[in-house]
């Protein structure tokens, strides 16, 4: 019966010291434990407040852009014309005797109108022969009356004083300088 109780003496040992580590390394893992969740809620806060640093920042620089980008458009504004100016046509009513009906899309235009006016539009300079009506480019190839000026502008080239008119076709955004020549187109290019 020695060994029963031995063995006994043993499973009660085994059983006590069992329990007993138990206990120990729950609190000592418990402890540990604490202290890492402890140093994980110091490390978020700390990036959250760097975050919160970060957006605050961020929102005055935006508020820094969006008050150069007001200031720009401010000091921009009067600059952002893109359309013919109604002056243009008060000058072809009184200066030219043309009411604005008349004008259409193509419109007469003054030379510092011409050289200073619509920066975005193309400048061009062709010839009309009033002997044969033909329009020539700056190659002295014909061009087409209607794509350019039309017919009521030309009419208004034939009957002016002046050698040169100036023109601006809003549509195609093209300024045209058009010299009128009282020869005609065939002269020019002979019996080619």
């Amino acid at each position: 019966m020695n060994i029963g109780k031995l063995i006994g003496a043993f499973a009660l040992g085994a059983v006590a010291g069992a329990a007993a580590s138990y206990i120990f390394f729950k609190e000592r893992f418990q402890e540990r434990a604490n202290e890492e969740i402890k140093e994980m809620m110091e490390y978020t806060k700390e990036k959250i407040s760097e975050v919160e640093r970060k957006a605050e920042e961020d929102n005055k620089i935006s508020e820094k852009l969006n008050d150069i980008k007001a200031s720009a458009d401010a000091l921009t504004r009067p600059y952002n014309t893109f359309s013919a100016p109604k002056k243009d046509i008060r000058y072809v009513s009184t200066v030219m005797s043309v009411s604005p009906s008349e004008v259409d899309e193509v419109y007469p235009i003054d030379n510092d109108e011409f050289i200073n006016g619509e920066v975005y539009y193309e400048k061009n300079s062709y010839k009309y022969f009033v002997g044969d009506k033909t329009l020539v480019d700056e190659m002295e190839e014909p061009v087409e009356i209607d794509h350019c000026v039309g017919y009521d502008m030309i009419a208004l080239l034939e009957d002016s004083d002046s050698d040169t008119m100036y023109f601006r076709n809003p549509d195609s955004e093209n300024d045209y300088e058009i010299t009128k020549s009282n020869g005609s187109y065939k002269d020019l290019i002979g019996d080619i």
